[in-house]
């Protein structure tokens, strides 16, 4: 039992430790880059990272657009559900229930155009 979980932790400790390897070549290549090529090589690392930071924040939102739609279309419908059923003393506001779930699915319809629109990854 105790040799496969030094095994395993031997295992992970050498991954982890060619990742910070790899990482700090990285950095070193970076440096020398910098370095070497001075300001229209830095300008030009930043552009590349601000990038990279934008594409991936590009991602994020559609994955969030598309989530929220699905929350929105699965509201609508328990709005509808809801409000066709009888009334139920102590519950308010389920006459304003119909007029959300139009809302709901406007919006959900709009978050879907939008990430259709926007579905062409950026490169």
């Amino acid at each position: 039992m105790l040799g496969g979980l030094k095994e395993k932790a031997g295992e992970v400790a050498e991954a982890a430790t060619g990742a910070v390897q790899g990482r700090m070549d990285t950095a070193k290549g970076g440096k020398k880059l910098v370095d070497e090529g001075g300001p229209p090589a830095k300008a030009a690392l930043l552009a590349k990272s601000a990038a990279n930071d934008a594409v991936v924040s590009d991602k994020e939102a559609s994955k969030l657009m598309s989530q929220s739609a699905e929350r929105l279309e699965s509201a609508a419908k328990k709005l509808r559900e809801a409000a066709g059923m009888p009334d139920v003393e102590g519950i308010q506001g389920k006459e304003k229930f119909a007029s959300l779930a139009d809302s709901f699915e406007e919006r959900a319809t709009a978050y879907t155009k939008a990430v259709s629109l926007l579905s062409v990854d950026l490169q």
